[in-house]
């Protein structure tokens, strides 16, 4: 079993509190394992740093979040973020209070304690860094995320497994996904934090592009991608428009042929049917006609022409 380094800071209890473990997979995030025997008391843990949010999912047993003059429980299978916005020098943060028999995981990311090192292998793997503090840190108080799917998928896996050295790799790969997850839906997480998170338009921007590029096969329109940021269809493209040059839907489709042209180069066993799909164009017709509008040419012959080269 790996005991979490400085989980004594980041989780405000000591490393061999009774059914307690954790792995620090970056400077600044740490997995802990939280499995409480039914008999033993509450579990206390102090999120004192304005810096830190605690990502918490609860499979058994219950939990109770108290920031400021208010107080939230959750129980079995709630997912739910805590950062609590220290207001004056006498505001404490937040602490949270495990009961006994509760199992669960909790993520605590503090981006304070992020090293250039982290920082680095974050965005080499697609990570806003600084669109994710925007976000996290846009959170005043507590908020559940059971409607962000992905994140509480994330977190249900993370958890169905015994932390090993064997696993840290997985955790690793597990903790990026889960950022990502976060930084694609940064105005949903915003406005059920109850205020909105000042999200400039580079960051609205970015988090467009970040929804187009994924899943490319399914087909997203403006609206639906201006939902998943949480944004007006307005605001977003105003916001791309402003940041890249071109309108989003001008974006979007010259992205969507390029790659369809990039496959269509790279394998010859796909057909132009195929790589119109893995675009998300149902309509052969269509395709050929964004395809000649972008290229210049149709997709059979830009492949021909692009193997002569």
């Amino acid at each position: 079993m790996i005991e979490a380094a400085g989980m004594e800071d980041l989780f405000g209890c000591r490393e061999d509190a009774e059914g307690v473990s954790g792995i620090c997979v970056f400077a600044g995030i740490n997995i802990n394992f939280v499995r409480l025997p039914s008999a033993a008391g509450p579990l206390v843990v102090r999120l004192d740093s304005s810096s830190t949010v605690a990502v918490v999912a609860c499979r058994t047993g219950s939990c109770r979040v108290f920031f400021k003059d208010e107080r939230v429980h959750f129980g079995a299978g709630d997912s739910f973020i805590v950062h609590a916005v220290h207001d004056s020098d006498n505001d404490s943060g937040a602490h949270l209070e495990f009961s006994g028999g509760f199992i669960g995981t909790a993520v605590i990311v503090d981006t304070q304690r992020f090293t250039m090192q982290t920082c680095d292998i974050l965005r080499s793997f697609g990570v806003d860094v600084h669109l994710l503090e925007t976000v996290l840190h846009g959170i005043d108080g507590c908020i559940q995320i059971a409607d962000l799917l992905q994140v509480s998928h994330v977190l249900l896996e993370i958890g169905s497994l015994t932390t090993n050295d064997a696993e840290i790799g997985y955790y690793r790969l597990k903790t990026i996904e889960l950022l990502r997850a976060f930084e694609s839906v940064p105005g949903v997480i915003a406005n059920r934090s109850g205020r909105q998170a000042r999200l400039s338009h580079d960051d609205i921007a970015r988090a467009a592009q970040h929804v187009m590029v994924s899943n490319l096969d399914k087909r997203k329109t403006i609206p639906e991608i201006a939902s998943e940021c949480g944004v007006s269809p307005t605001l977003m493209k105003q916001a791309f428009h402003e940041v890249f040059g071109v309108s989003i839907y001008q974006w979007y489709r010259i992205y969507r042929i390029h790659s369809a042209a990039e496959i269509l180069m790279s394998d010859d066993q796909i057909s132009v049917s195929q790589a119109a799909l893995s675009v998300g164009y149902s309509n052969p017709s269509k395709f050929a006609k964004a395809f000649r509008d972008v290229m210049g040419v149709g997709p059979s012959e830009w492949r021909i022409g692009a193997k002569s080269v």
